[in-house]
């Protein structure tokens, strides 16, 4: 082939490279809507449903994503942002905007999960006590945390929106999550129930659905509960709002059940966003469409030297 023509296929192939970029660059711009996020503590389901039992209630309405409003104690309610890239600005991977915790998982570092998966997860973490017995979210307590979200918009292909309960604390065995996610190359969207185990390298789908969203749904609310006092179960719940954050419908639960509490009394909230980085054969592309550039740089060089 022709040196003419070799550049032309090198042009090709860096206009390929360049629409890949593009794909990512858009990934990149998925930002969770957080409108709510509830705290109970003793009590039951039924309870908690009405509203009762209500330990915290954190609206994102104060301008500070790190500060939330005041437990039962007096005490303040901290965030700390877990995972944010080296240099990135943390005001504004988690910031409050109209009402709202803008949780933006573009500012995240990669991070592997128990299977060896790579994704960028951004956490935003709620500081309760894991240390004094009956403090916090121990085992001794029922309790359940209920995170609202807007579908304004939902997840792009290959992330996903939620939040987790976890003994990262600790030996980082009982890690239970609750997602919204879309999948990726296209596919549906749905709801995720499952735990990571991270020494042990394994993760447990307890539950999956589609996500179905009846006529006025302008919400989704996730919950994760503790139910009985003293149980090791924590169970994977799910329901649509209307604008006014109401249920549309009666709470979803998912059959089975997740276990937590081993090795450890205590968890602790997250709220996570995560996308998806490029699989290897991506990177390889934009690596080698990198050279072909560089290649072609040097081939005008040549000529212009000749």
């Amino acid at each position: 082939m022709s040196e003419q023509g070799n550049l032309r296929s090198q042009h090709r192939m860096a206009m390929a490279v360049m629409a890949v970029a593009g794909l990512a660059s858009s990934a990149q711009a998925d930002v969770m809507r957080a409108t709510e996020l509830q705290l109970f503590r003793d009590g039951t389901v039924a309870s908690w449903l009405n509203g009762e039992n209500l330990y915290l209630r954190d609206d994102f309405s104060n301008g500070n994503a790190f500060q939330g409003p005041n437990f039962p104690s007096g005490n303040p309610s901290n965030y700390s942002l877990i995972d944010l890239a080296a240099g990135a600005d943390p005001n504004l991977a988690a910031r409050e905007e109209g009402n709202a915790l803008m949780l933006d998982s573009s500012y995240a570092t990669p991070s592997t999960g128990a299977t060896g998966g790579v994704g960028k997860s951004l956490r935003l973490r709620l500081s309760t006590n894991v240390i004094d017995s009956g403090s916090g979210l121990d085992q001794s307590r029922s309790f359940a945390v209920a995170l609202s979200l807007s579908l304004s918009a939902l997840p792009q292909p290959g992330s996903t929106w939620g939040l987790r309960l976890s003994d990262n604390f600790s030996n980082n065995n009982d890690v239970l999550e609750l997602s919204v996610y879309t999948s990726a190359n296209g596919g549906p969207s749905g709801i995720s129930f499952r735990k990571q185990d991270f020494p042990n390298q394994s993760i447990t789908v307890y539950g999956n659905t589609a996500l179905t969203l009846p006529n006025g749904a302008e919400g989704i609310v996730l919950v994760l509960s503790h139910n009985e006092a003293g149980s090791d179960q924590i169970f994977g719940n799910y329901g649509y709002l209307d604008d006014q954050g109401n249920l549309i419908s009666a709470l979803q639960t998912f059959d089975t059940s997740g276990t937590a509490f081993r090795g450890e009394t205590h968890t602790r909230v997250e709220l996570r966003a995560v996308q998806a980085v490029p699989e290897p054969s991506t990177w390889a592309l934009w690596f080698a469409g990198a050279g072909l550039m560089l290649a072609r740089r040097r081939l005008s060089a040549a000529a212009r030297s000749r």
